[in-house]
């Protein structure tokens, strides 16, 4: 089992809009963290744009009040958006990784990162939203590497959470969160998250076996 990442991302008004296409206003990573080690060298710059552009789609279409498992492959991403504050938690880990550990997870990471930047903090500092991974919040990489092994979650799973307003949309596949098969492939197309060699590896790997062996 593995925890690959742990994203806490903001989502403007008018983004997450299964009516919009065009995608213009994307979700801003506030903070976040990951763990590749167990990736080779030369791959890790690809996991991590992946990482980042599948956190941005999570965040962008996921209807706020619910929370979701979105499966890719042999990878498996869990996100959860706050109604109120327009936050997203993103995690990526393996298919092995416990779905209730994710979810509560989710949970606790939004609560402390509420609860050290309300929102007026990055509203009222337009340079926050300019770009990517502004705020730190070291609790996040604490549970990365806490978290890596989930039996060390029996006092999270513990933790009684208020969750009737979030409605669980479970074994959700990547590509149905799109209005068209299509959409996807024109998305990573068009992402500033990924690189040119990106966009050809995803590419490739689509056209000869349907999937890919990293993250997309």
């Amino acid at each position: 089992m593995k925890l690959l990442a742990i994203n806490v991302l903001y989502r403007p008004n008018d983004s997450g809009s299964s009516s919009s296409s065009s995608n213009t206003t994307k979700s801003i990573i506030l903070s976040g963290y990951d763990d590749l080690s167990s990736f080779g060298f030369f791959q890790r710059s690809t996991v991590r744009e992946y990482i980042v552009f599948i956190s941005r789609v999570l965040s962008d279409k996921n209807p706020p009040g619910t929370r979701q498992q979105v499966i890719k492959d042999e990878y498996t991403c869990y996100v959860q958006t706050r109604i109120d504050s327009q936050l997203s938690a993103v995690i990526v880990c393996d298919a092995e990784y416990p779905s209730r550990v994710a979810f509560s997870l989710l949970y606790k990471v939004l609560t402390e990162f509420e609860k050290k930047y309300p929102k007026s903090v990055y509203l009222n500092s337009p340079s926050i939203l300019q770009s990517d991974y502004q705020l730190q919040l070291e609790s996040i990489n604490d549970y990365l590497v806490k978290y890596q092994d989930p039996n060390k979650a029996d006092e999270l799973l513990k933790i009684k959470t208020d969750l009737e307003e979030t409605k669980t949309i479970m074994n959700q596949v990547l590509e149905k969160m799109f209005e068209r098969e299509d959409d996807l492939k024109n998305l990573v197309g068009m992402s500033d998250d990924l690189s040119m060699s990106s966009r050809a590896f995803y590419t490739a790997a689509q056209g000869e076996n349907g999937g890919c062996c990293l993250l997309m």
